[in-house]
């Protein structure tokens, strides 16, 4: 990651892309459950629909980012969907400027997750 302390921080909820698959390989190296395959298959694959994500980016970089993986609620009315937060990373230079709480309120935003979300 080239001098990622500078620049204002972008928080979107974006879906599953190659910059996504890249940011595994560079926030959770080496780790043989983040796979290129295991990813595509649990991110685009997954029965329930395609995950979203809550992404942190400076000048376009991902920093930071919450999977949302979604989950058909059988007990739900009409069978919502829900989304469980997975593999929350924040990159060590970003560490201790809220973002956490930045990206874990925009995996919250009804609007941007398409329908409703359960509080």
């Amino acid at each position: 990651m080239d001098n990622p302390v500078g620049g204002s921080i972008d928080i979107s909820i974006r879906s599953y892309d190659e910059q996504i698959l890249e940011a595994y390989g560079s926030l959770f190296p080496d780790d043989p459950q983040k796979s290129p395959e295991l990813l595509d298959w649990r991110f685009q694959a997954n029965p329930h629909g395609p995950a979203k994500f809550a992404v942190a980016a400076v000048r376009g970089e991902i920093v930071g980012m919450i999977a949302l993986v979604p989950t058909r609620l059988v007990a739900s009315k009409a069978g919502m969907t829900g989304y469980q937060a997975i593999d929350t990373v924040v990159h060590p230079s970003f560490r201790g400027r809220g973002l956490f709480v930045r990206m874990g309120a925009a995996a919250q935003d009804k609007q941007a997750l398409g329908g409703s979300v359960l509080s």
